[in-house]
């Protein structure tokens, strides 16, 4: 009879989230006043990434209550404006739950007039258009202070944890009459600590599970 090996116990003890993928998520930002997919279904460990065309977009995240403001711990791009085409840059977020994620642009009107989102939705009721309805009735957008929350990569690159400069400018109220009112005119580069650097780690200690885990299959067998 075989019996239970130290390996074998460590290879189906293992956590289920050790052998799980994560998955990503493209979503484009422009050209039109729109993001799409706008309404988007993630797990927590997938990534969100941002693909900017041309026109002044950015994307902020929000909540329900407050469309058109920032939440205090959200992510924040900054704006990218390619000339044309898809721009070199794209913005990489981590999902680290399930929870709803809303997002706008900042730019003036663009909020007011629909360009929002949200990633894992309610399950009951079109959510997405309440949202929209109530973002169409605020006076102004509200541009997040500085970028956080995701980091930059090159569209054939991976994500990368280097220099990210903050928004230009870092914060700015614009109305629906087209009035921005600027706090801070100063746009200056600094180090990105977000998420999207765990996931790089993350990536490498999955890939470092994975080679455990061929081993100790392969011992678990002959023992």
């Amino acid at each position: 009879m075989r019996h239970a090996t130290p390996i074998s116990f460590f290879l189906f003890s293992l956590p289920l989230t050790v052998l799980s993928k994560s998955i990503n998520h493209d979503i484009t930002v422009g050209p039109a006043l729109s993001f799409s997919p706008n309404t988007t279904s993630a797990s927590a460990g997938d990534t969100l990434t941002f693909h900017f065309f041309p026109g002044k977009h950015d994307v902020a995240q929000s909540s329900f209550n407050t469309p058109c403001a920032p939440s205090p711990n959200g992510f924040y791009s900054g704006f990218i404006v390619p000339d044309s085409g898809e721009d070199s840059t794209k913005f990489v977020v981590t999902v680290n739950d399930t929870q709803p994620i809303w997002f706008y642009c900042s730019e003036v009107m663009h909020c007011q007039l629909g360009m929002v989102g949200v990633v894992n939705p309610p399950a009951s009721g079109d959510a997405l258009a309440s949202y929209a309805l109530a973002a169409s009735k605020t006076t102004d957008s509200t541009t997040p202070a500085t970028v956080v929350g995701g980091v930059f990569s090159s569209v054939n690159g991976p994500p990368s944890a280097s220099t990210s400069t903050s928004a230009s400018p870092p914060t700015s109220t614009t109305t629906s009459t087209g009035t921005e009112t600027k706090t801070s005119s100063t746009s200056t580069p600094t180090q990105s600590t977000s998420a999207g650097a765990v996931l790089v780690s993350g990536n490498v200690f999955l890939n470092g599970m994975s080679a455990v885990v061929a081993v100790a299959a392969v011992w678990a067998g002959l023992i």
